[in-house]
C-alpha cells in the first residue's frame, strides 16, 4: 500500500487516475520481475479527519486475501464510508 496525501490544490480525480496508473505500473512490474502476484493499493487521505478508522481500513485491507483486483486507488471519502476491499470491488465489477 502506498498512502498519498496530496496537496488540496490538485484535483482529486487527477491525482486518482495518476495513482491508479501507478499501482497498475507498480503492479506488472513486480509480477514480471519477480513472478509473484501482489496487490498495490494506492489511497488518497488528503482532507482524513479519522486517522485511527484509516488505520483500521489499511489493516483490513493488509489481511485480506488477494481477490478480485491486482490494482487500486482509493480517496479517503470513498472509504470513510466503506471497506477498501468493497470499494475495490464495486468498481471491479
Amino acid at each position: 500500500m502506498v498512502i498519498v496525501d496530496a496537496a488540496a490544490s490538485l484535483a482529486d480525480e487527477e491525482v486518482l487516475d495518476q495513482c491508479d496508473i501507478a499501482a497498475e505500473a507498480t503492479h506488472r512490474m513486480i509480477e514480471q520481475i519477480c513472478g509473484i502476484y501482489v496487490v498495490i493499493t494506492y489511497i488518497v487521505v488528503t482532507g482524513c479527519d479519522d486517522p485511527r478508522l484509516l488505520a483500521h481500513r489499511v489493516r483490513c485491507r493488509a489481511d485480506q486475501i488477494p481477490a478480485t483486483d491486482a490494482y487500486s486507488a482509493v480517496h479517503w471519502r470513498e472509504i470513510a464510508q466503506s471497506s477498501i476491499q468493497h470499494v475495490t470491488a464495486d468498481r471491479y465489477l
